[in-house]
């Protein structure tokens, strides 16, 4: 770069400078605490026990069959102790039985991925319908406080007081909607 674009660079850096300091002065930021909204605000901690009377539903509902399939399982391995491969492989009952073992363990286990995958399904499904609501508590907050720019306190360093609005959203949201509405969801029926 030659000595003459240098110095009409830095004249022109130097004449911005005011310009982009009045401006970086004007802006109103305000920093929200998202994890702490979600587990101190009304609708966050309902979510919360509902998504948790979920699961422990779903694990009462297979509870039997895997204390059933343990204790089959305990049976099976005493009675397979003292026996060799040929002992087993002659002895047709048993094979049956173990092959019964086998098809409810691999049943259980994906009726527990099933499980799985719906209480997800359900805990996205919440939390979705959790920030929709958020989404006008928030913007009363971001007018009430004429803020221009939103940051999430997980991605500052520093934070002078003031700035910090969680509080007044948290509010805002608890005075407006104090539960979400969490139905289990089921997975959709593959097509043939």
């Amino acid at each position: 770069m030659s000595l003459k674009k240098l110095i009409v660079a830095f004249s022109t850096l130097f004449l911005l400078s005011p310009a982009v300091m009045q401006a970086t002065a004007q802006t109103n930021v305000i920093v929200i605490d998202q994890a702490k909204i979600m587990t101190q605000s009304k609708a966050g901690k309902d979510v919360t026990k509902k998504l948790n009377n979920i699961a422990e539903q779903i694990n009462k509902e297979l509870k039997p069959s895997a204390d059933s399939l343990q204790a089959e399982g305990q049976s099976l391995q005493t009675t397979l102790a003292p026996l060799n491969q040929n002992a087993i492989a002659q002895d047709k009952a048993l094979v049956t039985r173990i092959q019964n073992f086998e098809k409810r363990r691999v049943e259980l286990q994906k009726t527990q991925q099933k499980r799985a995958a719906e209480l997800e399904l359900t805990r996205r499904d919440a939390w979705q319908k959790f920030f929709v609501a958020l989404e006008p508590a928030l913007q009363a907050a971001i007018t009430e406080t004429s803020a221009d720019i939103v940051i999430d306190r997980s991605s500052t360093i520093h934070t002078g007081e003031g700035v910090d609005q969680t509080d007044l959203i948290i509010s805002k949201l608890d005075a407006s909607t104090p539960t979400i509405s969490v139905t289990k969801q089921s997975l959709p029926v593959p097509k043939n």
